[in-house]
């Protein structure tokens, strides 16, 4: 508990140094970057493992601290035929730790703050990533509902256009009811976006202390020239989700050397003294005390073999988490080439706006139907957003594939 308190300060300062400089980048928000570099600053997750991993580095100085030594006093007076005579014994132990216990202590306590480290690094990537697609998926959000006030401003317009006439044919009628329905169908898309805004308003609020006006002002650009991947092939031992199973094969391994060690006893070495005080005059005696327990009945087998197989477990585990990180990595590299390239070959929305255009004038000429003009409003907004979606995922997939590598989660536009 003491070791705890004592590390308090330490945590809390760091927090509220982080806190102070998270505040300043979030004032002078002018780009999609800054507002990722203070989600970074500023987001509660990362602030939580950064604490942790100050306590795990406190705790390294904490493993290797000497145990104090033991005092003790006993002091006995009597009286014998009226003689009296008192005895103090006086003894000061040293423990003596063997068996290799405190460098066992070290090794946990090391391999424990490396893990924590490794945990701050995915943190910091997941806050990361988390912001970049979420700023996206904002731009994104608004050039959909533009797309979806544009659509149902023109069945307004046509609405309003056959409710002005004096008669209207029977086919006219069929057209009146279905442009009325389809001006409803995007007023209820419009409360669908209103939703995700409010979820992606609470995320900016929680991770950056920014409202969503002040997101909007550094909103990202659409992305025209995606990031090509390296060829050459990363070793995914080097990423923080590998190190923190090499972590845990440490921890084992520390665990493993600690039950080691308390098969050894600690000795109580020190100096001893002894004052005897009586009428025909006082003695001091001086020697050496020594004490320790005797491995008599165990030699901590049992939690020796525990250890051991635990050992062996972290080992499988690790060997278990690299082969699925690297299928991982495999993966996503063949879905982020797939989802790009289909992004590049589709054609843009500037080239459906203007087809749908033409349609629309064409209708108006009484040169197409009603329920194209329909589809073409439809299929323009329902691409959009199915291209947004793949531009997401292929967004996502390359930032995951950067945090696996350990390298920033980033990407320049």
């Amino acid at each position: 508990m003491s070791f705890y308190i004592k590390s308090l300060p330490l945590v809390l300062s760091a927090l509220l140094g982080a806190k102070a400089w998270g505040k300043g980048i979030c004032e002078n928000v002018v780009s999609y970057n800054d507002v990722v570099s203070c989600a970074e600053q500023m987001s509660p997750d990362i602030a939580t493992a950064k604490a942790e991993s100050q306590v795990r580095k406190a705790s390294i100085d904490a493993s290797t601290q000497i145990l104090n030594p033991e005092l003790s006093l006993q002091s006995v007076s009597g009286t014998l035929q009226s003689e009296r005579r008192t005895e103090t014994d006086l003894a000061l132990a040293f423990p003596i730790e063997i068996g290799g216990k405190r460098s066992a202590r070290k090794q946990v306590a090391e391999a424990e703050f490396g893990r924590s480290g490794a945990e701050l690094e995915i943190k910091k990537s997941e806050v990361r990533k988390a912001t970049i697609l979420n700023l996206n998926r904002l731009r994104q959000i608004l050039e959909e509902a533009d797309l979806v006030d544009e659509s149902r401003e023109t069945f307004a317009k046509l609405v309003k256009q056959y409710e002005d006439r004096p008669a209207l044919s029977p086919e006219q009628q069929i057209s009146l009811t279905v442009f009325k329905a389809a001006k409803s169908d995007y007023n209820f898309r419009k409360v669908e976006f209103q939703e995700e805004l409010n979820t992606l308003s609470s995320f900016f609020i929680v991770t950056t202390g920014l409202s969503l006006e002040q997101v909007k002002k550094a909103l990202p650009p659409r992305i025209k020239k995606w990031p090509v991947l390296s060829s050459t092939t990363e070793d995914v031992k080097s990423s923080p989700f590998a190190a923190i199973s090499e972590a845990n094969v440490q921890i084992a391994q520390g665990e493993l050397n600690k039950a080691k060690g308390e098969a050894w006893p600690t000795l109580m070495l020190g100096p001893s003294a002894k004052f005897t005080k009586e009428s025909s005059g006082d003695m001091q005696q001086w020697g050496v005390n020594l004490s320790m327990p005797l491995p008599v009945f165990n030699v901590n087998g049992g939690a020796k073999a525990a250890a051991a197989a635990n050992v062996q477990s972290t080992q499988l585990k690790r060997d278990q988490a690299l082969m699925q990180i690297s299928q991982r990595r495999t993966v996503l590299q063949n879905f982020y080439k797939i989802a790009v390239d289909a992004l590049v070959e589709n054609p843009n929305r500037h080239e459906l706006e203007q087809r749908h255009r033409k349609i629309e004038s064409q209708f108006i000429k009484g040169l197409v139907s009603s329920a194209l003009v329909i589809e073409a409003h439809r299929s323009l907004v329902d691409f959009e957003k199915i291209r947004n979606e793949h531009e997401i995922r292929a967004l996502d997939a390359y930032l995951e594939l950067q945090a696996i590598d350990g390298k920033k989660v980033e990407i320049n536009l």
